[in-house]
């Protein structure tokens, strides 16, 4: 299914509109596989700010894959994926630009 960009949270999680056919949409939260980035409130606003900013401006009009790991969301109710804009994924370029670090989840 096509997927746009509905909004970006944070440095780590994004909000999605997935077409399901029929002029019918879903509003999707995707928490980046296995990175974690700076939160945008408290001691860490200015790094969580710019992380926000970085990703915006990687996705923002431009044509990305989602890629979605499990059948099910996680425990906040967000599914799990990462996103892939010209070949590159998102989840790596953030943690090489020093964004986000890498982090598993359990």
């Amino acid at each position: 299914p096509d997927v746009t960009l509905a909004r970006v949270v944070d440095g780590d999680t994004v909000d999605v509109l997935v077409d399901l056919g029929f002029r019918s949409y879903a509003k999707v939260r995707v928490r980046l596989h296995d990175i974690d980035a700076p939160e945008v409130y408290g001691p860490d606003k200015p790094a969580g700010e710019l992380a926000r900013e970085t990703l915006a401006q990687t996705l923002t009009g431009r044509p990305f894959t989602l890629r979605c790991f499990g059948k099910d969301p996680e425990k906040y109710g967000r599914w799990v994926g990462d996103i892939s804009v010209a070949g590159e994924w998102v989840c790596a370029t953030m943690v090489e630009r020093g964004l986000a670090v890498r982090k598993v989840w359990a």
